[in-house]
């Protein structure tokens, strides 16, 4: 699962959206996001998680600064997005 970029292998990098309404200690959801990226650790690969619901962001859309923009700009530079 390594990709090869003008015949160099590198890391692959992979985004989580963790979209439970439970803080991460009470979540199911947190812990299967943390086993996923676990996973991806291990075969070597750069992984984040991002805890929606610790985010202030408006649902709009329309192109709004807050604190979702960041994570959705860095969407298009990553090898996998999870939801």
């Amino acid at each position: 699962m390594w990709r090869r970029i003008n015949g160099c292998f590198r890391r692959m990098k992979f985004l989580i959206f963790n979209g439970s309404l439970k803080p991460d200690t009470e979540s199911n959801t947190f812990s299967v996001c943390k086993m996923l990226q676990l996973a991806f650790d291990k075969l070597g690969h750069e992984c984040e998680i991002v805890t929606l619901r610790d985010l202030d962001y408006e649902g709009s859309t329309d192109d709004v600064n807050d604190e979702l923009k960041p994570h959705i700009m860095k969407m298009s530079n990553v090898d996998g997005v999870v939801f």
